[in-house]
Order: structure tokens, then sequence, then C-alpha cells
């Protein structure tokens, strides 16, 4: 069925395309169970490529997006990130309920500041609802994130894509307490009950580098939290002030 699923996708998004260019490959990626906790896991998944220029929206890794709004340097988007599901098993959330997939997705303001040959500075102002996708519940809203974003792009070497980007991230209260909340059913003698509120979530840095040519897309990427003075950095569950996030991919081109 997933197959299907995929081949009839593919089918109607190549029906629309003016550019099409699309792949499959297999990934490695090293998450904390968390933002926050100590427990690292590690992955090795399918990774498609896909990236698509059509009459009515354009598709790539991580956006979809047309010119909903664009005049002299501002424009509007729409932005995809998520986050994948996690155990509570060792990890101070055990015997919690583990975490779901995360999906998030929502409007994106980019301002150009500067863009000189190859060279792009824009300032990103994001902001995304998310939703669990679990067995229990399939697509429920579990609260909205945002951030202010500072990101350079570059071409480097002639043929590599560099991406710097560094930001502010502010979450609301229901977010913050689907993974910080500690109710009252869960407290233990090193697990005191705890609640969050909505504000500020962390300070964050990501790097990227990728490199296409006319059978393979490269990449990898790396990505820095540090939550000191985040809204729930009190929560019995955060371990750890700083999280870190990397990985790296190929797929071959279709």
């Amino acid at each position: 069925m997933l197959k299907k699923i995929l081949l009839l996708s593919i089918l109607f998004v190549s029906m629309y395309a003016k550019e099409l260019s699309y792949g499959l490959g297999v990934g490695f990626i090293s998450t904390p169970a968390y933002i926050g906790s100590n427990k690292q896991n590690n992955r090795f998944l399918p990774f498609p490529y896909i990236d698509y220029k059509g009459k009515y929206f354009n598709i790539n890794r991580d956006k979809i997006y047309n010119q909903f709004y664009d005049k002299n340097r501002l424009q509007m988007e729409v932005s995809i990130r998520g986050m994948l599901p996690s155990k509570s098993e060792d990890t101070a959330r055990e015997g919690m309920p583990n975490l779901d997939t995360i999906l998030e997705f929502g409007p994106m303001l980019t301002y150009n500041l500067r863009e000189v040959d190859n060279s792009k500075l824009s300032l990103l102002l994001p902001l995304r609802a998310a939703f669990s996708l679990g067995s229990d519940s399939m697509f429920e809203y579990q609260g909205a994130l945002a951030s202010l974003d500072l990101q350079y792009k570059d071409r480097i070497f002639s043929e590599y894509n560099f991406i710097i980007t560094s930001g502010l991230g502010f979450n609301d209260k229901k977010i913050n307490d689907y993974y910080y909340e500690v109710q009252s059913q869960y407290v233990t003698s090193s697990r005191e009950q705890y609640s969050s509120k909505s504000g500020y979530s962390g300070f964050h840095t990501s790097l990227a580098l990728t490199k296409k040519d006319d059978k393979f897309w490269y990449g990898g990427f790396i990505k820095h939290y540090y939550l000191d003075g985040a809204v729930f950095e009190k929560s019995p569950l955060v371990e750890t002030k700083n999280s870190l996030f990397y990985g790296l991919a190929f797929s071959y081109l279709f």
C-alpha cells in the first residue's frame, strides 16, 4: 500500500512539474531522545530526495514554497520540520509515555538582508504548529513553536552549498508540557511534579553542507541547542543544557 501511494504521488507531482528531480538513498542521524535528554539515539533511515518546481508550488527537502508573497526583499513560504519518535526507557522519562513522531509546519517570513553572487544573508521568522503522529492519535495538535533566525548561505569550492543558521526559539506552554511536564501519577523520588509555561526555548545553531551532481545528492548537518534560560530549564526531565543533532545522507537520483 505504501509503495502504491508513493508511486501515485510521484505520478501526480510529475504531471504538473515544470522541473522534477527525485531519488532515494540512506541516511544516518543521531538525535537526543528529546532536547535536554542525556540519551542519544542513532538511526539509519531511508532518505528520499525531492526537488519539485511546479506551477502552483515548489517542494524541497525542508519546505513547501511558492510566491505566496514576494515583494522586494520579503518572501512568505511554508516550512516543515519534525522530531523522530523516542522511547522513554533509559531516559529521565522512564515510566512515562513514549514520545511520538512530531510533524511541524507553518508559515515562514524571509527577509533578505544582503545578496551578492552566490551568498545570501537572511532573517527568518518561522511559526509552526506541531502535531503528533502516533498509534493512539494519528494527528493530534501539540502546540506551537516560533523562532527568530539569522541565516547565511554560500556556494563554496564551486560545487558545495553551505548554510549556517543561528537563532532564538520560543514555544507555547502546550508543546513545552508535551516534552517536559511531569504529572502527579509520574512523580518519583527523583522526579517531582512539574508544569511549564510559554516563552523562550533556547538558542540554536546549525551547519549544513550539501552537493548535487548528475547522479547523486550528498549532505551532512550538525545542530546544537543551548537551553540556558529556557522556560522549562527547571523541569526534572532536563538533564543537560546542551543537545546535539547530526547526520549524513546520500540519494541516488533517478
